[in-house]
């Protein structure tokens, strides 16, 4: 989580004067961002240029919040293409990606150290060093991937209440963690063999 991710989108046309368009099926979540860029040098505007195709970029950016652990959705974009009145319209195409955001892994940001860490997601340095082993000490470095939490795999019957009295922690923090599972309700029964993530109470 908190890592800036960028997926380039191109599109072409074998027709060099077809006005490309790439738009996004369906909605995005907050703070994920679609930018078309114009078109680039390669898409032949006059007779007399070289280039035989339209082409036309786009970008996706997302920096997943802290509360995003676990989510995992299919965006698709589509891309249509226009040309002029004296030929039928082309066919539109899509393409897909698939955006996972892991559990329990958190991305270190300039400034951070694990008394930071702790501050951001509101839990105990210590504990977090010790889900750590790699580190000698409170330092972190930026870009490097730090657990902060644990992965418990549900079993038959389980819910958010079930498991938040198990580990002796909150549902809040249960749905802070898990964003597959934020929405469900305290006693609504979990999918068995799913992994939850949970900061281990060591104070219980």
């Amino acid at each position: 989580m908190r890592d800036t991710k960028t997926v380039s989108i191109i599109g072409q046309s074998s027709i060099p004067y077809d006005l490309l368009e790439i738009s996004v099926e369906g909605t995005i979540e907050y703070g994920q961002v679609v930018t078309v860029n114009t078109p680039s040098q390669q898409t032949k505007v006059k007779a007399t240029d070289s280039v035989n195709v339209a082409q036309l970029t786009a970008e996706f950016s997302w920096r997943p919040d802290i509360n995003m652990g676990g989510y995992n959705k299919t965006i698709c974009f589509r891309l249509s293409a226009r040309g002029d009145i004296s030929r039928p319209a082309v066919a539109s195409t899509s393409v897909c990606i698939r955006v996972v955001v892991p559990k329990c892994k958190y991305m270190a940001q300039p400034g951070d150290d694990l008394q930071r860490i702790g501050q951001i997601f509101k839990a105990d340095w210590l504990t977090i060093w010790g889900l750590n082993a790699q580190l000698d000490n409170s330092t972190v470095d930026v870009g490097q991937e730090v657990n902060i939490g644990r992965s418990y795999k549900v079993v038959l019957g389980d819910t958010l209440l079930s498991i938040a009295n198990l580990f002796s922690v909150t549902v809040a923090s249960l749905r802070q963690l898990n964003f597959d599972v934020s929405q469900a309700k305290s006693a609504y029964t979990l999918e068995p063999d799913t992994f939850v993530c949970l900061f281990p109470n060591t104070c219980p």
